[in-house]
């Protein structure tokens, strides 16, 4: 338990440096963030009208991300915790933690290389292993004529992109 508890510290503060470094704020979020899609659905949805139509209440965290743009802290980040949502079934979830980056007119290879260095600096930081840079890159026609199809699995993930 302490081990794991010193490397979820240890990652954290390398993802704190790098964005740090790359002119990032960090913001906490609402607890509304905290809370799993559907409780958080159910806050911000109010009753029907006589029409049949429905309104939503402000209380979606994505308001406050929002106002954080607006007010001029841009780019910023979050590391927030992640209930689990529990289905009728009520299986058992883990709670998880993920950073949240918002940023403006960034376009997609900017995200990828900003992305993949916070990626190759962690695992450089806290575990000693150097990642390749830039990350292997597989066309959306490789992955359909290597895998027949683009969804995630553990199947797919053991074949490595060469």
């Amino acid at each position: 338990m302490q081990k794991n508890l010193r490397l979820r510290y240890r990652v954290a503060m390398a993802v704190r440096g790098y964005l740090d470094a790359h002119g990032f704020h960090r913001h906490r979020d609402s607890d509304a963030d905290a809370l799993d899609a559907r409780r958080c659905a159910r806050l911000s949805r109010a009753e029907p009208h006589a029409s049949g139509e429905f309104y939503a209440l402000p209380q979606s965290p994505q308001l406050f991300k929002q106002l954080l743009m607006v007010a001029g802290f841009d780019p910023y980040y979050q590391i927030v915790p992640v209930l689990p949502r529990r289905g009728p079934a009520r299986r058992p979830a883990a709670e998880f933690t993920q950073i949240d980056v918002e940023t403006s007119f960034l376009d997609e290879r900017a995200i990828q290389e900003l992305m993949e260095g916070l990626i190759r600096e962690v695992f450089r930081d806290v575990l000693g292993v150097e990642l390749p840079d830039p990350f292997p890159r597989l066309s959306y026609a490789e992955v359909i004529a290597r895998y027949g199809s683009d969804k995630a699995g553990p199947a797919r993930a053991s074949s490595s992109p060469s």
